[in-house]
């Protein structure tokens, strides 16, 4: 079986945010502000 290099760097991408998103945020509590003014929005 050949694993084409889109699929590797797709799988790698997806075990680095897995493994971002379950180690969590250990930083001081922040207000997240987004580009329109609303408080606590989701920000990118």
């Amino acid at each position: 079986m050949t694993t084409t290099r889109r699929t590797a760097l797709l799988g790698g991408l997806g075990l680095a945010l897995a493994a971002c998103s379950t180690a969590g945020y250990h930083g001081p509590e922040r207000t997240v502000t987004i580009a329109a003014g609303e408080r606590g929005g989701f920000y990118l």
